[in-house]
């Protein structure tokens, strides 16, 4: 049953990623490797997960959705009203540092999915990995802005695409 959740939860990821980046540049939010590269290398030198890509963002919060063993919208109305993702997950049982080995699980299977669709390149497969295990524990405390475009509802109800296949 498990392997079923997080096998749906890594295909609503590919799919959400791969829909975001379908959506173009009205909202902001594509999925542009090239374009991303230097706003990721810009996030990694500042220190900010804050700079990652919104599509990015947006695949954290989905990650520990699916290892809070809640929906994506829970997660999402915690973020906005105040809540970090550690807060919302010790709401639900979850302590943080399961929180964190869950979020890094899921984001490698999640990326590398995007290396195997040549949406991310294996460079930055690693850069974002190396990123993400370095900074968990600030990304699991923060705080996000209520107008975060990584919050918005427009990109969690996507069609399911090639991309999900196993």
């Amino acid at each position: 049953m498990k392997r079923k959740i997080s096998t749906l939860a890594l295909g609503l990821l590919a799919t959400t990623a791969i829909a975001i980046g379908a959506l173009g540049s009205a909202t902001g939010a594509a999925a542009d490797p090239e374009t991303d590269s230097a706003q990721i290398d810009l996030a990694i030198a500042a220190g900010d997960d804050t700079r990652l890509p919104t599509w990015l963002r947006y695949s954290i919060i989905a990650c520990a959705a699916d290892t809070i063993h809640v929906h994506v919208a829970t997660v999402k109305a915690g973020l906005r009203a105040g809540h970090s993702l550690s807060e919302i997950a010790a709401r639900y049982g979850v302590r943080e540092p399961a929180l964190e080995r869950g979020i890094l699980e899921c984001e490698r299977h999640f990326l590398w999915r995007l290396v195997e669709t040549d949406k991310l390149n294996r460079a930055q497969f690693y850069r974002l990995m190396y990123f993400l295990t370095t900074h968990i524990d600030r990304i699991v405390n923060y705080h996000y802005s209520p107008s975060d475009p990584a919050l918005s509802d427009a990109a969690t109800d996507v069609a399911v695409t090639d991309a999900v296949s196993d």
